[in-house]
């Protein structure tokens, strides 16, 4: 239930999705493609419809904005066959399997497609695409300024920025697959195996090697110290590091995983309001968000799912994106609302089931209040609606205004 706190599932690690160039992680992925049938020519309007759905709302984008050209293109509800790949250690396999998808009669009359849609669980909150990305790059990170620009990480890829007028330019050519955020623009990044890297950034996106030696540097964060931290979230040097952003060199703080006898794994990380670190993860019997309390982390709050993402968002609490198999083998989205003083967690979107689900990152604007989720080559912009509400009625207003 939204807003308490959620009950555990098994305790086998999550099947988390790795993009194909991350070399031996690639053994964690599984990722849903759905032929297009109808795949047209390039730019594509986003147009936006809004089912109720037993007191939620749906919010699905029924045409994609690509980056040239000037046609629409619906998708029509219909059978399709989806490819499941899940590369292994031995170097992958394909699976075919047909899935059926019966959109609702309030659906298919909204305008409803088997195109990137998201459901908002708690009430009051609006949902809109703020903008698609090249679809073919593969998307991991995504972080925002203090003058409302957002950066994307794409591994191989680079780091492309969308400014507030939605224009998207290459900000870095970096190999990085996570970035830090910065007041203008992120500050470092990392490279997990592709480079075995750490990087360092300017304000305009050039960049240098911070450290570099043969870890799979998987996620990185700052605090209000100014404390740059790294993970290798498995394998090899499993562990939590701290890195000096003058001559690169590392510190361990934590050998192997959050759990005890370093058991478990690392997802996301962030500083916090409070000047601590959180991090994402599995210690061996829980999923959940860690704190680090000098060189040991401790559980705050038990979660559904160890997660992708993990950012500061409003009044001190955390926000994190979630990707996950569904029991039919469906990979599907989640962004989750975390208060780490009171342990709690709160469901606060879905994605659905079709196209190419699945939160890859989140970001808060603390300027704007404003939570962007990245949904495969979408940016969704989620507000929440600050109208002020009522229950007076005509006559109390009256009486209370009277001399």
């Amino acid at each position: 239930m939204p807003g308490a706190r959620v009950g555990l599932p098994p305790s086998a690690p999550d099947l988390r999705r790795r993009k194909s160039s991350e070399g031996s992680q690639n053994r964690s992925l599984c990722r849903t493609v759905i032929p297009d049938r109808h795949a047209g020519p390039s730019r594509l309007t986003d147009a936006v419809g809004f089912i109720a759905l037993a007191g939620q709302t749906r919010v699905s984008s029924s045409a994609e904005d690509a980056n040239a050209g000037g046609t629409w293109h619906i998708p029509r509800a219909e059978l399709h066959p989806e490819v499941h790949t899940c590369p292994t250690d031995h170097g992958g396999h394909m699976r075919a399997k047909w899935q059926f998808w019966i959109l609702v009669v309030g659906g298919i009359a909204a305008g409803a497609t088997r195109a990137h849609a998201l459901t908002l669980i708690q009430p009051g909150y609006t949902a809109e695409v703020y903008k698609s990305l090249p679809a073919f790059n593969s998307y991991d990170d995504m972080e925002v300024d203090q003058s409302g620009n957002l950066y994307i990480s794409a591994c191989n890829a680079g780091v492309l920025k969308v400014d507030p007028s939605k224009i998207v330019t290459t900000w870095s050519i970096a190999t990085v697959c996570d970035v830090t955020p910065g007041d203008t623009g992120p500050r470092f990044g990392a490279g997990r195996s592709i480079c075995n890297c750490v990087t360092s950034f300017d304000s305009q996106g050039s960049y240098t090697t911070l450290h570099q030696d043969t870890l799979g540097w998987t996620y990185v964060a700052t605090t209000n110290a100014n404390t740059l931290y790294a993970n290798v979230w498995v394998g090899i040097g499993q562990g939590l590091y701290t890195i000096d952003t003058n001559d690169g060199h590392t510190t361990t703080i934590v050998t192997g995983g959050p759990g005890p006898g370093g058991a478990g794994f690392y997802s996301g990380m962030t500083g916090s309001a409070d000047g601590k670190l959180y991090a994402l993860g599995y210690d061996g019997t829980t999923r959940g968000v860690f704190r680090l309390d000098d060189t040991a982390f401790v559980l705050v709050a038990a979660l559904a799912h160890s997660g992708i993402s993990l950012t500061q968002g409003p009044d001190g609490t955390l926000l994190q994106s979630v990707q996950f198999d569904s029991p039919s083998g469906i990979l599907l989205g989640e962004i989750w609302s975390i208060d780490p003083t009171q342990g709690t967690s709160a469901l606060l979107a879905t994605s659905d089931p079709v196209g190419q689900p699945g939160f890859d990152g989140v970001a808060y604007d603390a300027t704007t209040k404003i939570i962007y989720a990245l949904e495969g080559n979408k940016i969704w912009r989620i507000r929440k609606d600050t109208t002020p509400s009522s229950n007076d009625t005509w006559g109390g207003i009256k009486a209370k205004y009277r001399r």
